[in-house]
């Protein structure tokens, strides 16, 4: 059973990965970029996390882009 909650996790984990691997990062390197372990971005990644503001606020620094960005739907492309 998928609630709104659990979709809008997995969806955010979707739009992290893909903004990462398109950086050119592992995990690890986004992690320690952003000051949190690489089991953090993994989880979040996955969908596991209701990950905090601040959290995004970090990992979207590490990747030079606007919180925003990392909730933008991908067919609007990427920025």
């Amino acid at each position: 059973m998928d609630t709104e909650s659990t979709k809008a996790k997995v969806a955010f984990g979707e739009r992290l990965r893909a903004l990462r691997l398109s950086a050119g990062l592992s995990q690890e390197q986004l992690g320690e970029a952003a000051g949190l372990d690489r089991t953090y971005i993994s989880s979040t990644e996955r969908g596991h996390r209701n990950i905090s503001l601040t959290a995004i606020t970090q990992i979207a620094s590490a990747l030079k882009i606007s919180p925003a960005t990392l909730f933008e739907s991908r067919d609007r492309g990427e920025r």
